[in-house]
C-alpha cells in the first residue's frame, strides 16, 4: 500500500469515528458554540500546519473541555426548563433519574 493512501484511509476513519462520538454534543451545542468551535478548530489546524505538536495538543484539549462544559450547561438548562414545565403542569417537581457523572 502507498503511504498516502494509508494516511487518507486513516484520516477518513478517524473523522468518522470522531463525528460519531461527538454527534450528541453537536446536537445540543449547535449554533450556540459554532463560532467558538470554528475559532478553536482554526487554532488547532494552524498549530498542526506550523508543526507545533504541543500547542496543537493543548488547543485540542482546551477545545474538548470547552465543548464539554458547554454541553453540560445546555443539559442543565434543558433540565431546568423541563422542571419548570412539569411544575406548571402537575404542581409538583419532575421526578428524576440519576445521570451518569463519570468515574467517582
Amino acid at each position: 500500500m502507498r503511504p498516502h493512501f494509508v494516511m487518507v484511509s486513516l484520516t477518513s476513519f478517524l473523522q468518522s469515528a470522531l463525528r460519531e462520538r461527538t454527534s450528541l454534543a453537536f446536537c445540543v451545542n449547535g449554533r450556540s458554540r459554532a463560532r467558538e468551535d470554528w475559532k478553536e478548530h482554526a487554532g488547532i489546524l494552524a498549530a498542526v500546519i506550523d508543526g507545533d505538536e504541543e500547542l496543537a495538543a493543548l488547543l485540542a484539549s482546551r477545545h474538548v473541555q470547552n465543548a464539554a462544559a458547554a454541553f453540560a450547561r445546555a443539559q442543565d438548562e434543558a433540565d431546568q426548563t423541563a422542571d419548570k414545565r412539569a411544575q406548571q403542569k402537575t404542581g409538583r417537581p419532575r421526578s428524576r433519574t440519576s445521570r451518569y457523572q463519570g468515574p467517582v
